[in-house]
């Protein structure tokens, strides 16, 4: 096998596993924040809320503490998909809601309570977002594959 098409192969494989590994992601955050709406609501309290940068990003951190059938937790998650951004007007409404020692409600997963956010559902532009990405790394390895193989196939030529 010509040691260009191997790669080219290669690539469209590897992209087309990224497009579905992309895809199942969306799937699974979509459903992941819908069963959030249904997560038991309990009490908790602020502990600590600032704004770190994270790989050029700027994301809000908010550190909570809840109790949970007698036993006390912390969590970090303000919503299933975190969100972050370069600017900082876009994160700072979230910094806002949560102030230090505020009193909020929690929303705790009852099968594992470890797992708790402050905003439950999905995050429809999150999800779309890697639902889209996902779709474009699809159909670029669909693509390449395509024009790899198609003149291996090519039969009307060889007559």
């Amino acid at each position: 096998m010509d040691f260009a098409i191997f790669f080219k192969l290669l690539w469209a494989v590897m992209a087309i596993t990224g497009g579905l590994v992309g895809l199942w992601s969306a799937a699974y955050a979509s459903t992941k924040g819908r069963s959030s709406t249904s997560w038991q609501p309990v009490p908790g309290k602020i502990l600590r809320s600032r704004l770190v940068r994270d790989h050029g990003h700027l994301e809000p951190r908010i550190a909570y503490r809840y109790w949970f059938n007698e036993t006390e937790y912390e969590g970090e998650r303000v919503r299933l998909i975190s969100f972050a951004s370069n600017v900082r007007s876009l994160v700072q409404p979230v910094l806002d809601r949560y102030g230090a020692t505020q009193e909020v409600t929690v929303f705790v997963n009852p099968s594992d309570p470890s797992e708790a956010v402050l905003e439950p559902g999905g995050q429809p532009a999150g999800v779309l977002s890697i639902a889209v990405g996902a779709l474009l790394l699809l159909g670029f390895g669909a693509y390449v594959l395509f024009r790899t193989l198609a003149p291996l196939f090519d039969t009307a030529g060889a007559a």
